[in-house]
């Protein structure tokens, strides 16, 4: 095929070259597959002569080329595209079109004169390239380089992309972690309350016992009730944690109503917001619509804005001892409202406002942020990646020493 006329002269020493370079594991590896054994013995001697770091595998048929490469990783194939039986373009096919080979780049052969259909249809079956007679070894040789820096280069990205990806997961279950620190204090508060009152029923009983008092059927039953209460709202709450803990990004989304997500939440922090002195204002409007999404995730996003805003007020509070601050109040607002297709989540805080400078870097997942912004990026940048993912958007308005608003929206569910 190429480079015939000095075959039978190296042919002995090439079979040998072949069958020990294949042991090389840190080699490129190169499979060749042609039902011509003389076409497979050109290509290793070409392979032999301009590529010695490169190692070689041969098949005589499409079918045992295909099993080869599902074997076996290969950094690089040639095929003869006018192959008896299965020819090398339907090779070609079954070989991007499975994942475990789609990325080992292909040159198709031919050592017939070839049309720009059949060269058409080779490149539209996934080649990287086309080679027909007459070729010179030298710019064939030159061709396999080009697939194999292409396929290093291609590897390359792939791992940038799977690292990011990696780091992007570490990112969020490390969000997610210290979300579930800060809900800590809100669910101890939610509960002790339950907890408080079944032991004051305890103790009551524990008292009428002491005192030889007769309890009744009836009082027993009503307590007995009320305790049954406490104990559903305390495995409701940890089911809530449980469920909040696990990563949810590959669940299904439902419709959900953004009231109750905000509601939830409240729940969890409403506690923490009252022992930092904070005053809320809540204004949900009447009949929102349901977006499509996952509850806990989107809860997610507002545990971290209401308790980047509590830190902020707090830090604000810090600042201001000592100055004259008459008609400032620790307050967050947040509302709810439909307008235009979407419905709208604000999160707004009387601190001490974003610098413009920091407000370009927000979403950031790495800390880049100065002064006493520093800090808030990698929950925001989570909080962005998920609202994202719900085909929303999350956008800050915020001017230094005025506070800071977070605005959410998200589509609304087609009533269809």
């Amino acid at each position: 095929m190429f480079g015939g006329g000095w075959i039978e002269e190296r042919k002995k020493k090439t079979m040998a070259r072949t069958d020990t370079s294949s042991e090389n594991g840190t080699a490129a590896t190169l499979l060749v597959v042609d039902d011509c054994a003389d076409n497979r013995f050109a290509i290793c001697e070409l392979v032999d002569a301009y590529l010695p770091e490169c190692r070689v595998l041969t098949a005589s048929s499409a079918q045992d080329g295909l099993e080869m490469a599902t074997e076996h990783p290969f950094d690089g194939m040639l095929i003869n595209a006018q192959m008896s039986g299965m020819d090398g373009i339907e090779m070609c096919r079954r070989l991007k079109g499975d994942e475990r080979t789609a990325h080992a780049p292909i040159i198709l052969l031919t050592a017939h004169r070839t049309t720009s259909m059949l060269r058409a249809e080779g490149l539209d079956a996934g080649a990287e390239d086309f080679i027909a007679q007459p070729v010179d070894n030298v710019e064939l040789a030159a061709r396999i380089r080009v697939i194999l820096r292409n396929k290093q280069t291609a590897d390359g990205l792939r791992r940038l992309v799977a690292e990011r990806k990696r780091m992007e997961e570490m990112l969020l279950q490390s969000s997610r972690l210290i979300v579930l620190g800060q809900m800590a204090a809100g669910m101890a508060h939610e509960l002790n309350q339950p907890l408080t009152g079944i032991s004051v029923i305890a103790q009551g009983y524990r008292m009428l016992i002491e005192r030889g008092v007769q309890i009744t059927p009836e009082g027993l039953l009503e307590d007995s009730e009320l305790i049954l209460e406490q104990v559903e709202r305390m495995r409701r709450l940890i089911e809530h944690l449980r469920i909040f803990s696990r990563d949810r990004s590959a669940e299904p989304k439902e419709e959900t109503f953004l009231g109750d997500v905000i509601n939830s939440t409240l729940q969890i922090t409403d506690a923490q917001l009252k022992s930092h002195g904070i005053e809320l204002h809540l204004e949900l409007a009447e009949d929102l619509p349901p977006v499509l999404g996952d509850s806990y995730r989107l809860e997610q996003v507002l545990l971290n804005l209401i308790n980047n805003a509590r830190d902020i007020l707090g830090k604000k509070q810090e600042q201001a001892k000592g100055e004259d601050l008459p008609d400032w109040v620790k307050r967050l607002h947040i509302g709810a409202r439909c307008e235009g297709g979407q419905v709208i989540v604000e999160v707004e805080d009387t601190g001490s406002g974003i610098s413009a400078e920091n407000q370009q870097k927000l979403f950031q997942p790495f800390p880049t942020m100065e002064g006493p912004d520093r800090g808030m990026e990698l929950g925001l940048a989570i909080c962005h990646a998920i609202v994202q993912d719900h085909q929303g958007m999350l956008e800050c308005q915020s001017e230094e020493g005025r506070g800071t608003l977070f605005r959410i929206a998200l589509p609304q569910c087609n009533s269809s």
